[in-house]
């Protein structure tokens, strides 16, 4: 279970299962009340619980200890205040695992609200960092339900405050979170097709960690590096200069195929969307065989995980590998072949919006479903081509509204074409 990272956070208490944090906060709630805290085995999760399981059964211990210390707080124990914001902050990252994003938000708000207060009354260093962490947790999970503006703004304004903070006292420490909320405004300017901004954010991103001394561990700051590395060739390519983004998706490539290779197959994700990155980029350049050859390296590695170790929560990166390869095989011509690979990416996305109720995915269905219908048009199958159609437009035009996606829109006005053409 994830931990608190801000400054201040309550200590490990050794229990390595995913209830660890629920337990602590419950101990320590506890305990403030003056009540007897049971043995840490009667709150274990099994870890042959799935994740999201685990995550849904830790919630109970916080809510549990959030119900203790909120009633100590009524009663005059005001100095349990910071706990409660420091539990909130850890509960928001556990109810983004249950999936329960509105809850997740809800938590951010009151720990931002909170520590808001904090930092305005006391003019506290402390106080005023928690924010920043606060409001660039919250900015990622913003963009993660595509309310990209609000992520903006918020990432936007926890930079500010590292800023800030960097002119008063030199710290690594908050270099790094500048660098890293400098990467999540990139993010969001980049869901929004705002280029500019997204490379100015990035580049701000690289120069920070390129300029960090190295850690006394051998990857240093390269890992955050590759990932700067691999978001800045993505912006080159979309804002359409793929031949000038290969440069940047081969630095991230190199420096997490050293990793893989030394052991650490946890970066496998990693590496598995860098080459599905430079798949993409190569297609753009024209090299449709190069960008085949790079979504099948992407393709196995991505498997092995979701279908080999169960990791469905990347399922929908494999999805997109599988649409990837299929327009890179259009590419070279329309190729009935590509239809395999669109309905692979169906079948995911599919499973995720509508059998694991991700309602967040619901857009991605249409979007290949809206590709597939051109692929379909494309080939001769007219009436196919118009089902797809019909059941991707109404989606669409919803997730537009809803999330302002810029590449939804160009596919709403070349569906509404295709079914003017077949009507």
């Amino acid at each position: 279970m994830p931990k608190s990272s801000v400054p201040g956070d309550v200590g490990d208490d050794g229990v390595d299962d995913d209830s660890a944090g629920g337990i602590r906060w419950l101990r320590l709630a506890y305990q403030a009340a003056g009540r007897s805290v049971p043995e840490k085995s009667a709150w274990r999760s099994s870890r042959a619980m799935s994740g999201k399981a685990r995550a849904i059964a830790a919630l109970a211990l916080y809510d549990e200890a959030q119900r203790v210390l909120e009633k100590l707080i009524e009663n005059g124990r005001t100095e349990l205040k910071d706990g409660m914001s420091l539990l909130c902050f850890e509960k928001a990252a556990v109810h983004s695992e249950a999936e329960d994003f509105s809850a997740a938000l809800h938590c951010y708000d009151y720990v931002v609200n909170e520590w808001r207060e904090a930092s305005s009354l006391l003019d506290n260093g402390v106080a005023a960092e928690r924010l920043a962490i606060a409001l660039q947790a919250k900015a990622n999970l913003l963009c993660d339900l595509g309310e990209l503006r609000a992520a903006v703004v918020a990432a936007g304004e926890a930079i500010e405050i590292m800023e800030s903070l960097l002119k008063q006292r030199h710290d690594s420490r908050i270099e790094q979170r500048l660098a890293s909320a400098c990467h999540s405004k990139a993010n969001a300017a980049f869901d929004l097709a705002e280029y500019d901004m997204a490379l100015e954010f990035y580049d701000r991103e690289i120069s920070i960690y390129e300029g960090l001394p190295a850690r006394g561990d051998e990857e240093g700051f390269s890992l955050p590096l590759a990932d700067g590395y691999m978001s800045k060739g993505n912006a080159i390519w979309a804002s359409g200069n793929p031949n000038g983004a290969i440069p940047w998706h081969n630095k991230a490539i190199e420096i997490w195929d050293r990793a893989v290779k030394n052991g650490r197959d946890d970066l496998s994700r990693n590496l598995a969307k860098a080459f599905f990155n430079k798949a993409i980029t190569l297609k753009s350049a024209g090299d449709a065989p190069g960008a085949i050859e790079w979504h099948g390296r992407s393709s196995e590695i991505y498997r092995r995980l979701v279908e080999d170790q169960g990791q469905w929560q990347i399922a929908n990166e494999l999805a997109n590998v599988y649409i990837g390869r299929a327009n890179a095989i259009n590419s070279r011509g329309h190729d009935q072949e590509s239809l395999v690979w669109f309905e692979k990416a169906i079948d995911i996305y599919d499973t995720l919006a509508n059998q694991q109720g991700r309602q967040e995915f619901a857009g991605d269905l249409a979007r290949v479903r809206a590709l597939l219908a051109f692929a379909l048009a494309d080939l001769g199958e007219q009436e196919r081509a118009l089902l797809e159609a019909e059941r991707a437009l109404p989606v669409l035009q919803r997730e537009l509204i809803r999330t302002g996606r810029s590449g939804f829109a160009q596919l709403v006005n070349q569906l509404q074409n295709l079914m003017r053409r077949g009507a």
